[in-house]
């Protein structure tokens, strides 16, 4: 197989795992939200263990695909035991069993909610098992900091590698919850829950846009670097993705949630929210290309 196809290949299980992660991430956080809207918690543990399988299966086809790549002999080379060996102990590997094992570590534990039906927010065994939930996603966060460009970083671009990808985790995975609101919230249970969100966004927002700059500046260095080089110039196709989704939801916050009440609100809200979801994307497949197969230089 030529090496396109591979590093389609691995394009791809990341993106399997970028959607599973922050799907998973957004419905953790985006369940808080609900609670205090009015809604029942437990529909949302489902979502949360679908997501953290997707996941873990793209992780899973990562690691293999990448073995494939560095055998060259074909599909089968995927499964060439020195080659596994080889990634098994490699950055690759470490990355790999962070993310899986943090990954079923969180469908234990909603498993566990749900069996027990406890409430996280009152419950000493729910608050307990919804703090180690919030400790498998960071675990998956600093495992973007064991592989690829970012290694090497000192401690304070890797911070912000895990600031960077729990905030947009949180933001991307939101979405396809938000947009269901629409459809079977009340008017009043659905503003509380867009307020809120909001208050959200307000804080969080230009935290991942300054994490998102330093951590350019220190990947990249400078201007010339980020318009000359492959990477920098697909950097800026991202960076121009995450301003035009911030625009969108900027203009949700300021003109679409208020006007809910009024005729066809919600679904012009849940109109751009979807315009939101084909922008993130777009976004995470951008972060698989940069993290796989675009070089620095």
């Amino acid at each position: 197989m030529e090496m396109l196809v591979w590093n389609t290949l691995i394009v791809i299980s990341k993106c399997f795992f970028y959607i599973g992660f922050a799907s998973a991430f957004g419905l953790h956080t985006f369940n808080s939200l609900a609670v205090r809207a009015g809604q029942d918690s437990q529909q949302y543990r489902r979502g949360i263990i679908i997501s953290a399988i997707v996941a873990s299966f793209g992780v899973v086809l990562w690691f293999f695909f990448n073995a494939g790549a560095m055998a060259e002999e074909g599909f089968f080379g995927m499964f060439d035991p020195l080659m596994l060996d080889i990634l098994w102990t490699s950055t690759i590997g470490e990355a790999a069993t962070l993310r899986v094992a943090a990954m079923l570590g969180l469908v234990f534990l909603q498993i566990l909610l749900y069996r027990l039906g406890a409430d996280e927010r009152t419950n000493t065994t729910g608050i307990i098992t919804n703090m180690l939930a919030g400790a498998c996603f960071i675990v998956v966060a600093y495992s973007f900091t064991v592989t690829g460009h970012v290694t090497q970083l000192s401690w304070v671009g890797q911070s912000l590698v895990i600031i960077h990808v729990l905030i947009m985790a949180w933001w991307l995975g939101s979405l396809l919850p938000l947009r269901k609101a629409c459809f079977a919230m009340d008017d009043d249970s659905l503003q509380i829950l867009m307020k809120n969100f909001g208050v959200q966004a307000s804080m969080l927002v230009p935290l991942i846009i300054a994490a998102g700059i330093g951590l350019a500046y220190l990947l990249v260095g400078s201007i010339d670097a980020l318009i000359g080089s492959d990477y920098g110039q697909v950097l800026l196709i991202k960076l121009a993705s995450v301003v035009t989704i911030i625009v969108v939801a900027t203009r949700n916050k300021l003109r679409l949630v208020p006007a809910l009440t009024s005729a066809n609100g919600k679904e012009a809200l849940a109109r751009s929210i979807r315009v939101e979801m084909g922008l993130a994307l777009a976004i995470l497949t951008l972060c698989a290309v940069l993290t796989s197969i675009v070089s620095l230089l």
